[in-house]
């Protein structure tokens, strides 16, 4: 037995070694390290979580887009032969339509206040793309095929020129919107193809300024547009 007061080998064998305060130093600062090293690590995940995230949601966006634009595609395509039908009728230069011409002039109407219809329709897909100007620039597109339809439908049944001159803004109008959306289309597939900017690369908030930039640019286009058309309505 050891003498009182002393431990054994064996006891000084199992006790915890005393540190230097050389070495208590070192292994807080590695312990602070490993802390720091986990909490990069941890919110590089985050980070890459949400780009993942940001990409998601640029290709639902992008898909709304296109579902907008063929849609869009399509009412331009109908109303195209409607417009050559008023054209055609208009051309024909009777000073009173035939029975067969009045029938055909039944039927741009009814097709114009369908496509009327469909524009409507169109209004609720495309306020969830953000640009406020959109569905401005979609209502006035929707009341000038009611204006068309109601024109030329019954119960006059009559063609002017004036028309005609509504049919050719309407086919603009619609060109036109499918021309920026189509736009939108290609910037986001750019940003979903590009490689995320490094530290000193392009900034997060001067990149959401070049997009905001795009989308006012855009909007100033269909702005414009719209003035347009009320100044021949008001000649």
């Amino acid at each position: 037995q050891s003498p009182q007061g002393q431990q054994s080998p064996q006891e000084q064998e199992g006790a915890p070694a005393q540190l230097s305060p050389q070495q208590a130093e070192r292994e807080q600062e590695r312990a602070i390290e490993e802390q720091q090293a986990a909490e990069e690590a941890l919110g590089q995940a985050i980070a890459q979580a949400e780009k993942e995230l940001d990409r998601i949601e640029k290709r639902k966006q992008m898909k709304e887009l296109e579902n907008v634009r063929v849609l869009a595609e399509q009412i331009l395509e109908k109303h195209r032969i409607e417009q050559a039908a008023i054209t055609e009728l208009l051309t024909a230069g009777a000073d009173k339509l035939t029975r067969a011409q009045r029938a055909r002039l039944r039927q741009v109407s009814r097709v114009e206040d369908e496509l009327a219809g469909a524009t409507q329709g169109m209004l609720i897909r495309i306020e969830t793309l953000g640009a406020s100007t959109f569905p401005f620039f979609l209502d006035t597109i929707q009341k000038d095929h009611l204006r068309l339809a109601r024109e030329i439908g019954p119960p006059r049944l009559e063609l002017e020129e004036h028309a005609a001159l509504l049919a050719a803004d309407l086919t603009q109008n619609w060109e036109l919107l499918i021309d920026v959306i189509r736009t939108a289309e290609e910037r986001i597939g750019r940003g979903l193809d590009e490689q995320p900017p490094d530290s000193e690369g392009q900034s997060p908030e001067s990149e959401d300024e070049d997009q905001a930039l795009v989308n006012f640019a855009q909007e100033l286009q269909l702005l414009k547009r719209l003035q347009e058309g009320l100044a021949r309505d008001l000649v």
